[in-house]
Order: C-alpha cells, then structure tokens, then sequence
C-alpha cells in the first residue's frame, strides 16, 4: 500500500450500506476524525493526504468510490476543484463536501455540492452523506 493511501471497510454497513467515501484531507488529524466518523456510520473508507494521492484513486478501475470529501487547499499541484472535477467524470450528479480553512474561496463551485468551513462538526457530513443517499434510495 502506498504511503498515507489507507482503505478501511465497515462489515457492518449501518446506514450507510458500505458506501465507500473516498476523504481527501492533508490535516492527519481532521483525516483520522472524519474517517471515524463515516465509519461508524456504516461508510467504508479511503484515504488521501493529498491531491496527487486522490487522482491516482480516483483513475484506479479497481476502486469503486461512491462519495468525496475534499479539502479545497492541498499540498501539491492538485487542489480540491481538481479533485472534484475527476469525481465528477465519474459521478456527474453526485454532491460533493469541499472544506477550507480559507475565507476567500467562493461557494458557487459547489453548485449542489456542500461548502464547509473549518474547522466543522464532522457529523454535519456524515449527515449530508446519509441525506443523499436516503434521497436517492
């Protein structure tokens, strides 16, 4: 496995039925917390600490990722609108939750999608994640 790429899996798939939310996040600790937080809610998870580390994800054939949490400002050359727009390849009608700490970034790129700011109560997008998914079911 390559380093900071984790995947983790729930058997138990509460809510969520397995879905697999792919969190793209370079704070290792707001990583660790959210990816908690989706597991106990049933998600499975994978992990990325930077944008780079997400493209190659996403561009695996043998991953399936059903959601995406991306922080807008990552280390590298991709940022999270670069993330969100090979998500959207995939998934042109699925919502996505972009946060940044930075004030300055314009929520009207997430049409449809959830802008948050940090630092955020990740249970707001747990919720947002199991509100799609009940609306679509």
């Amino acid at each position: 496995m390559r380093k900071g790429v984790v995947t983790s899996r729930m058997s138990s798939g509460k809510n969520a039925t397995g879905q697999i939310v792919l969190i793209v996040e370079d704070d290792a600790i707001a990583r660790a917390i959210l990816d908690q937080y989706l597991r106990r809610a049933g998600f499975g998870t994978v992990l990325a600490g930077s944008g780079e580390q997400a493209l190659n994800l996403l561009r695996d054939p043998s991953r399936a990722i059903d959601w995406l949490y991306t922080d807008i400002k990552l280390p590298g050359l991709v940022d999270g609108w670069v993330v969100g727009a090979e998500f959207h390849l995939g998934h042109p009608l699925r919502p996505i939750v972009y946060a940044t700490a930075d004030q300055r970034h314009s929520e009207a790129r997430t049409v449809r999608s959830l802008f948050i700011q940090k630092p955020f109560d990740p249970a707001r997008v747990v919720d947002f994640f199991l509100g799609q998914i009940a609306a679509a079911g």
